[in-house]
């Protein structure tokens, strides 16, 4: 179109008159409002989601624990072999079995001493250590867990703390040639873990949740939060009791059930008890499970 075609298309242009004063409006956010995130989200390239994101930057882990699973995600961790790869001559010996070449699969998976930490971290879960061969495998394979494990949050933290903890228990042995036993290594983890300090489905702290399982130093006061309580079959030759109840205000008309279940194919309900007493139980009565 020439110049003065153009002008004379404009020039038949009805611009409407209102009375009101122009504003600018930004285009790329449903508000109209400028924000440098939404400006980031219009100019940034976007790829696929790594499939290992949920793990390495889950909400509940600190920044460096982030930023290591991050770099062991991508090969980046300075391994004797890694170092190997950049042009210096290093002679490699892994720190923690003193036997193998330190590469990264190695280090953080393979290494005797790795397998039995992770054995034992896999077991507080139940769960049957799968020994992947790579980072990426190993990645997946910790994901995949998730949807088994009541702890979803702890168990998908525990994945990278773990590694963190190993990659520092390297470093020491390396440059201040000192050493920890895996018992040590262990609670060691058990102090990452809780430095996290999230919370799990109402429950106050890790601690509560996880003092059984784990080890972990349980609080004194499981306070008035709602409590998430996993039913498990006894072991053998224990006898469970199993007590619930309820009530219709406080004080007011209540229900009391309970009896022993005992370690068998199907469990055995012995006692049960109803519209048996109501007292006010919320404000003079606290229970420690």
């Amino acid at each position: 179109m020439a110049l003065s075609e153009a002008f004379q298309v404009i020039e038949t242009l009805q611009i409407p008159n209102y009375r009101m004063e122009d504003t600018v409006r930004w285009l790329c956010s449903m508000s109209g409002d400028f924000s440098v995130a939404s400006a980031w989200e219009e100019i940034r390239r976007k790829m696929p989601i790594a499939p290992w994101a949920s793990i390495v930057w889950h909400k509940n882990l600190l920044p460096r624990h982030s930023t290591l699973g991050w770099r062991l995600a991508h090969g980046k961790m300075p391994t004797d072999v890694e170092v190997q790869k950049r042009g210096v001559c290093v002679v490699s010996r892994c720190s923690l079995c003193r036997k193998e070449c330190e590469s990264t699969a190695h280090l953080f998976l393979t290494c005797k001493f790795s397998d039995a930490v992770w054995n034992t971290f896999a077991d507080w879960f139940g769960f049957i250590w799968g020994r992947p061969s790579s980072i990426l495998d190993f990645l997946e394979w910790w994901k995949g867990k998730l949807r088994s494990s009541n702890l979803r949050d702890l168990w998908a933290v525990g994945a990278i703390v773990v590694c963190a903890t190993l990659w520092e228990e390297r470093n020491k042995r390396c440059h201040e040639g000192t050493h920890r036993s895996m018992k040590q290594l262990l609670e060691c983890v058990k102090g990452e873990l809780q430095e996290c300090k999230f919370v799990i489905r109402g429950v106050k702290s890790i601690q509560d949740l996880c003092v059984k399982t784990i080890g972990l130093v349980s609080s004194t006061d499981i306070g008035s939060g709602i409590l998430e309580v996993f039913w498990c079959k006894p072991d053998p030759n224990w006898v469970k009791l199993n007590i619930d109840g309820s009530s219709l205000g406080n004080p007011g008309k209540a229900g009391l059930g309970w009896g022993p279940c005992f370690a068998t194919t199907r469990p055995k309900w012995c006692s049960r008890m109803e519209n048996t007493w109501a007292f006010p139980i919320a404000s003079k009565l606290k229970l420690k499970l």
